[in-house]
């Protein structure tokens, strides 16, 4: 993939960022969107910088013994000198490199719960008991002496798609940026996210290589999206920083960046002027819509395209043509007047099959709050905007400009095992405007005031109620039922006082789940209710008024199911994934993005399972074939299991045990 400005800069943003003095934490994971943004997240211990930190133990000396071998996969071929790494928590880990057969050990290990994995370049990482790319892993449970002989791992080789660019005359496009979109499941629907990029060449001709094997969509997109993905993990865990970027176009006629001191400064930016592609004979400014493989102009009827380990598809070529473009311009104004360096995005209609972004133009309005779309392709467009209280986590709103364009970033601060900062005081103000683009329109936007959540905790059970000042380290959040934020531009976080009241920050319309997480110790969260509604479990619809008298339940009762799994033959199966998913299909969708009721876990290397923490209900439990089950959480797949799956009903700190025998 072609290393661009954007990434660049990014990646310098993020440096800069985590090797700042006083940063804390130790796992750094930067992800896709639209518009810049940092989360940091379970904030413990020192961080330095993100390939080391403190607080990690040497490996103690022991008898436990672990050999293996690296291999390719689909072939069974060896992988000499890969680099495996084998962990446990709080180690500092162990790394050798395999010989020129592949195999690899390490000795005098002491008693514990290992992880083990495996990397080299050209190849998706592989871990102990993986069974397809990124699936779940095995542990590998050692005890005083024990010999484990066959910790073998597995890696698959990236995979690529190639092409060409042409114009309508047939001559080459250079420059232009090609996108491939991986196909996934959020919230048990299908959708697509961006994987990775890349710019054609000279010859027109672009090759987007490192892909993990799967099902893939390919887009040529308007403008350069720049949507990078990084990563650092050093050891130690509970640390995690979220940075997603943009290059966009800059408003024209001008805008606003932030200068030295944080004193804003006006721009312009010639490049929004011209045409990219060219004038009609009438004189109409063109330019070019987006298109995904072949020549749709939505994912809904783009051609799907799967990718072996090591596979590399060629001639998966685009042809641009111009169509002739609109202006879109207006005034955004909130309640105290004109709204100046807000961003304006118009979103393609059909968006709602992405969770990343595509072919979105984005904007900024200038001191006068007006903004302005040049160039724009014509169709149905939903215009958004969304103004967060800048002192809300420390939120910072960067412009970055520089090359034809302008980076937009946002900053938010959060901690896990910290209290939360207080919440500010002023509504998150949105607007959400459809409209069919054609010519040229004026379309003004009058943002709107979000609504918020409060009410209060409750504790009920034998264990000590925590101390007030641990309520404020709980963490309170809001997860759309569709398992996206809009685009990550929403802060959904909340806040629990000392007096076991809680708010949210305001947020648009739309369904929402009542999540928590960091419960103390000795105590889970039971759920989330409004008069006597389940609404952790049921998305609780928002609309433009405050809701009142929510409890967050907690409960010193867990519940948990444990058992084996066997195969046709009645031998333990110790490759195969358990899943749970309500009996109530209503509940296969839209549940979000971090679901409670639909769970998985990897069986053990000795064929057991457990499952904990799903909130008393009916569910559905199933064992399937881990290679098979890249996608288990589709509707599709888990209607073909239910008539063979075991019933379980769960009531508050139930524990059972049952027998599965593997679905085929």
């Amino acid at each position: 993939m072609v290393t661009n400005r954007t990434s660049w800069l990014a990646a310098a943003l993020l440096f800069s960022w985590v090797t700042a003095p006083g940063a804390t934490g130790n796992q750094v994971t930067v992800v896709q969107g639209s518009t810049a943004e940092i989360r940091v997240e379970g904030i413990t211990g020192d961080f330095q910088s993100p390939l080391g930190g403190r607080g990690l133990q040497p490996m103690g000396i022991g008898s436990g013994l672990i050999i293996g071998r690296a291999f390719e996969a689909t072939s069974g071929q060896t992988i000499p000198g890969a680099l495996v790494t084998l962990g446990l928590p709080g180690v500092a880990p162990l790394r050798v490199l395999a010989d020129a057969e592949g195999r690899f050990a390490f000795r005098t290990l002491p008693v514990g719960r290992y992880s083990l994995t495996a990397s080299k370049p050209g190849f998706v990482e592989g871990a102990y008991g993986r069974r397809r790319p990124a699936g779940p892993t095995q542990a590998i449970d050692l005890t005083e002496g024990q010999r484990a002989l066959d910790a073998n791992v597995p890696l698959w080789r990236y995979s690529a798609l190639a092409g060409t660019v042409v114009d309508e005359q047939g001559e080459p496009v250079v420059g232009a940026t090609v996108q491939a979109l991986l196909r996934t499941t959020v919230a048990g629907m299908p959708k697509l996210t961006s994987a990775a990029l890349d710019q054609t060449d000279d010859r027109g001709m672009y090759r987007i290589g490192m892909l993990v094997p799967g099902d893939y969509v390919v887009v040529l997109p308007v403008g350069r999206p720049g949507m990078q993905t990084f990563t650092f993990s050093p050891p130690g865990g509970g640390y995690a920083v979220a940075q997603i970027a943009t290059f966009t176009a800059a408003v024209a006629g001008g805008g606003i960046a932030e200068g030295p001191d944080g004193v804003p400064v006006p721009i312009t930016n010639t490049e929004t002027l011209m045409s990219p592609a060219g004038l009609a004979p009438d004189g109409t400014p063109l330019t070019y819509a987006t298109v995904f493989y072949p020549t749709s102009v939505g994912p809904a009827r783009a051609a799907s395209v799967r990718l072996g380990s090591g596979e590399e598809r060629t001639g998966l070529d685009f042809e641009r043509r111009p169509v002739p473009s609109a202006t879109v311009s207006g005034l955004v104004s909130g309640p105290d007047g004109p709204a100046p360096n807000q961003t304006v995005t118009l979103v393609p209609a059909g968006s709602d099959d992405l969770v990343s972004p595509v072919g979105n133009y984005t904007t900024r309005t200038g001191a006068d709050g007006r903004y302005a779309f040049s160039h724009v392709a014509p169709g149905g467009y939903t215009l958004r905007v969304v103004q967060t209280p800048g002192a809300a986590m420390g939120v910072r709103d960067q412009t970055v400009t520089g090359g034809g364009g302008v980076m937009m970033v946002r900053t938010v601060l959060t901690g896990r095992g910290a209290a939360a900062p207080p919440l500010p005081d002023e509504p998150t103000l949105w607007a959400e405007v459809p409209v069919n683009v054609a010519g040229v329109i004026e379309v003004p936007v009058a943002l709107r005031a979000g609504a918020r959540i409060t009410g209060q905790v409750a504790f009920t059970g034998a264990a000590e109620r925590p101390a007030s000042d641990q309520l404020p380290s709980i963490r309170v959040t809001l997860d759309p039922a569709d398992g996206r934020t809009q685009a990550m531009q929403l802060n959904l976080r909340g806040r629990i006082e000392t007096t076991g009241q809680f708010r949210t920050m305001s947020v648009p319309p739309g369904n929402y789940f009542v999540r928590v997480e960091g419960a103390p110790q000795g105590w889970h969260f039971r759920g989330a209710t409004l008069g006597g509604r389940n609404v952790t479990d049921e998305p609780l619809t928002i609309e433009g008024e405050d809701i009142g008298g929510v409890t967050l339940s907690f409960t010193d009762q867990q519940t948990q199911i444990t058992g084996s799994v066997t195969s046709d033959n009645d031998q333990e199966d110790t490759s195969a994934l358990v899943v749970a998913f309500p009996t109530d299909r209503a509940g296969w969708i839209n549940y979000g993005s971090r679901p409670r009721r639909v769970q998985s876990t990897r069986v053990s290397g000795n064929g057991s399972f457990t499952l904990s923490g799903l909130p008393p209900g009916d569910y559905l439990v199933a064992a399937v074939r881990d290679e098979i089950a890249g996608d288990w959480q589709r509707t599709e797949f888990l209607e073909s299991i239910a008539t063979s799956a075991t019933r379980v009903r769960l009531a508050e700190g139930d524990k059972q045990t049952h027998s599965l025998r593997v679905v085929r």
